[in-house]
């Protein structure tokens, strides 16, 4: 009954440019914000884009899970304008097509063994399928990993999962210099 890792969640996003990636003329005549129209941070087009992570005090044996959000920027088919997959390192964890002015979500879980310390990568495909154009807008990517208790500065801030069945448990964090230990409940 000990815990001895969290699942820490890395979100990435930059908010670069704000498009509107939706091609029917009547909803983009509504005044208020509607659908595919945001944010976005980069293009990708048909090729293959990396996003890199860091991971650090990485618990082993455990579930990892993966996310990247793209919205169909333009294609000129309707269906299945956008062949995506979605690699960790160069092994295969997902793949979807996309139909034009869609969002898709790819993601993938994995044992946390196949991440590793440090500089991790997420490769996004989008084949070249015959259209023209056939691109898509990056919204964001998330990494959620377990990480072990480790204080840093003698400080520690985690998340303990609501589905955790409620009873009493130890918590050991590693890497404090002091036995006097103060643990508050923020939320």
């Amino acid at each position: 009954d000990t815990l001895e890792y969290f699942n820490q969640i890395d979100h990435y996003e930059k908010n670069v440019m704000l498009q509107n990636l939706n091609t029917d003329e009547v909803t983009n005549q509504f005044p208020n914000w509607n659908k595919n129209k945001t944010w976005y941070w980069n293009w990708l087009f048909a090729q293959t884009s990396n996003y890199t992570f860091q991971i650090d005090n990485l618990y082993r044996n455990k579930l990892a899970k993966l996310f990247v959000k793209y919205v169909s920027g333009g294609s000129n088919v309707a269906a299945n304008a956008h062949n995506l997959s979605l690699r960790l390192d160069g092994i295969r964890i997902d793949s979807q097509s996309v139909d034009r002015n869609k969002q898709v979500l790819l993601k993938g879980i994995v044992n946390s063994n196949s991440l590793k310390e440090g500089a991790n990568q997420l490769l996004v495909t989008n084949a070249n399928n015959g259209t023209n154009p056939n691109f898509l807008a990056l919204d964001w990517y998330e990494i959620e990993y377990p990480k072990q208790l480790v204080a840093q500065n003698d400080s520690l801030i985690f998340i303990i999962d609501e589905a955790l069945d409620r009873k009493v448990r130890a918590v050991k964090v590693k890497n404090v210099s002091t036995s006097n230990v103060v643990l508050y409940k923020v939320k």
